[in-house]
């Protein structure tokens, strides 16, 4: 029984039309969380070398680090593959995050920064 009006409208029944998929067997499930994993720690790894051991080595400043480390983590999630396989994928994949790189750091370089002014 449904109101007129309400977010149903009767219409839950026919909701049947799509069904959904069935859950991958556990294998690949377990493939999935260890690569997700692998890849967590890896882009942990990467932030920490660049934003803690590299700036001991030389450091602009703390927004530079971060900033820096920022990009260590989207290289290193554009960047893992687990196989060979996937060596034409990684190829375009590599080529389009250096592009992507490029285009957003002309367009941070080309905005001048707005310094506040010193006031005697």
């Amino acid at each position: 029984m449904s109101v007129p009006g309400s977010v149903s409208d009767g219409r839950v029944g026919r909701i049947s039309r799509f069904p959904l998929r069935a859950l991958p067997p556990r294998a690949e499930l377990r493939a999935a969380v260890a690569d997700s994993v692998l890849l967590g720690v890896a882009c942990l790894v990467s932030y920490v070398l660049t934003t803690r051991v590299l700036s001991l080595v030389y450091s602009v400043s703390k927004d530079d680090d971060a900033l820096g480390g920022m990009w260590a983590v989207i290289a290193t999630i554009f960047l893992f593959r687990d196989s060979y396989n996937k060596s034409l994928t990684a190829t375009v994949s590599r080529m389009s995050a250096t592009l992507v790189s490029f285009v957003l750091c002309l367009a941070y370089l080309a905005f001048p920064r707005v310094r506040p002014s010193k006031s005697p």
